[in-house]
């Protein structure tokens, strides 16, 4: 039985590797026909972590609410890292009430819970708003864009208190590093390390120093085994788009980097 199961294996990672959904890293997930296909994770390594990564840009947390449930049935995790937010409050093609933003998140939390699954929120990033108002007419914003994405980290942590689950605060590890600094920082795209007036998604620097925060919580909180299953939900930032590995859970995006954390991590504990 066992010579069988090599066999299979091997035929399998050989098969994957001419596969335009695979690649040679240790797991790579297909993001672009989501409605289709259901997410593929090919293990190598002895930690048997798998991540899926399931960030799809554009997404407000309206979007992520119709796709949760198929996300959530065909990943069948053990974690659930939700970080979604900045299309709800930035994004003025695709703009949320701060009501029905807490009511789409805690809704995902609740279905999460009943699974048995673990949910982990997190509070999306700052945005530079020099650059975003390139974008968007500033007068459809009722507050300041970063006042809006402020008190989005405050209904995520009053939601992970009554629910008691974890939350992580990026927009406060990104704040204490006085980010964004408009063409002067290394973690959020612009002109300058970037050559691109974006002011919204991380650099790969930034999406490093997301994954950590993620990577250090998990840790504090002894959630990591051997084995587990992670997806990562949210939109663009998520996905890691404009850097190595976008829409997969390898390379330069956060959950890529979230990866090899964790399973460094396993193998020396």
């Amino acid at each position: 039985m066992k010579l069988i199961n090599f066999i299979i294996a091997a035929i399998i990672i050989l098969s994957n590797s001419f596969h335009p959904l695979y690649s040679n890293t240790p797991q790579v997930v297909n993001n672009k026909l989501k409605a289709k296909l259901h997410k593929q994770v090919v293990i190598f390594s002895k930690s048997n972590i798998q991540i899926v990564n399931a960030g799809i840009p554009g997404n407000n947390s309206s979007d992520l609410l119709n796709r949760f449930d198929q996300e959530i049935n065909q990943a069948k995790p053990d974690l659930a890292i939700i970080m979604v937010g900045t299309n709800d409050m930035l994004n003025t093609k695709n703009l949320v009430t701060y009501s029905n933003y807490r009511s789409n998140l805690r809704t995902m939390v609740t279905r999460l819970k009943d699974k048995g699954i673990k949910p982990l929120l997190i509070c999306p990033p700052p945005a530079d708003t020099a650059y975003l108002y390139e974008r968007h007419d500033r007068k459809a914003y009722a507050e300041m864009p970063n006042e809006k994405m402020d008190s989005v980290r405050n209904i995520i942590k009053e939601l992970a208190v009554e629910n008691s689950c974890g939350y992580v605060d990026v927009y406060d590890a990104f704040v204490k590093l006085k980010v964004p600094k408009h063409n002067s920082d290394d973690y959020i795209r612009n002109e300058i390390n970037s050559n691109a007036r974006d002011g919204v998604h991380p650099t790969p620097k930034g999406y490093d120093l997301i994954a950590k925060a993620v990577f250090n919580y998990l840790i504090t909180t002894k959630t990591v085994f051997s084995g587990m299953k992670i997806i990562c939900l949210g939109d663009s930032i998520t996905n890691g788009v404009h850097v190595k590995g976008a829409g997969t859970a390898t390379g330069e995006t956060y959950p890529g980097v979230l990866y090899c954390l964790l399973d460094s991590y396993i193998h020396k504990n």
